[in-house]
């Protein structure tokens, strides 16, 4: 079972037909990014959210800390992201949500297509799926992700239904890259994360 476990007042960006939030979850707290310390523009084909402070509890409390997200579209349509962020504790891992999705969710496993919990769910590489990688059809659209990483470390995909906030209704899914305990630092980059759209 899962429910999102985002905020649903973080902001809120959108570039090349997704919305998308960010959050940094560190062994002390959970953190989104101040809006009043951020800023979202275009770079040559990218498109770059910096933040130079975090906040919490609903968008209250106001932290130090960073975080970097840069959106560039590949030749193939596919879009290729990188994350970067610095907390005031060691950071345990980040989560890239997407936002608005269409419903009805479904999962792609095994070649077959199934039905998404209603209560949300997580699925999680290397324990549940053989590769870092989470194909879905939302509205019947198929959406991949997956992660380009040297490394075996875990990644989760947390799909589910927003209950609460103005996308009530709609499709999240949450991207989560998880840093080995013995590396845990103030300081985390994630491995490069590919979407793409109507893949097979």
């Amino acid at each position: 079972m899962h429910f999102p476990s985002f905020d649903p007042r973080d902001p809120v960006f959108e570039a090349f037909g997704f919305a998308f939030s960010v959050q940094v979850v560190t062994l002390a707290n959970v953190y989104g990014i101040d809006p009043e310390r951020t800023r979202a523009h275009g770079e040559g084909v990218a498109f770059v959210v910096r933040a130079s402070g975090l906040a919490s509890a609903g968008q209250q409390e106001r932290h130090p800390g960073s975080c970097e997200l840069r959106f560039e579209p590949a030749p193939d349509g596919a879009l290729r992201i990188h994350l970067r962020a610095e907390a005031p504790e060691p950071i345990r891992c980040t989560k890239l949500v997407l936002r608005g999705l269409a419903t009805p969710l479904e999962i792609v496993e095994n070649g077959q297509t199934r039905a998404a919990s209603a209560m949300g769910e997580i699925l999680s590489y290397p324990n549940r799926l053989p590769l870092p990688l989470l194909t879905l059809r939302c509205g019947g659209e198929p959406i991949a992700v997956r992660f380009e990483d040297p490394r075996v470390r875990e990644k989760r995909f947390a799909v589910a239904i927003e209950r609460i906030g103005e996308r009530t209704g709609q499709g999240s899914l949450e991207i989560i890259h998880e840093e080995d305990a013995s590396r845990f630092s103030r300081e985390h980059e994630a491995p490069l994360c590919v979407i793409a759209r109507g893949a097979a």
